[in-house]
């Protein structure tokens, strides 16, 4: 169990090739501002 509450404290990420890790905060960034042209362009149509 104290294994297990050790692996969860590190932070998870995936590498994006050499560019940069993808953490959770990236991710929500990237949809947001994602969904935010989404919404401009449908409103635009």
């Amino acid at each position: 169990m104290i294994l297990t509450m050790s692996r969860i404290q590190r932070p998870v990420y995936v590498s994006i090739g050499k560019f940069s890790p993808l953490t959770l905060a990236t991710l929500v960034a990237v949809c947001r501002g994602s969904f935010s042209y989404f919404t401009l362009f449908k409103s635009v149509q």
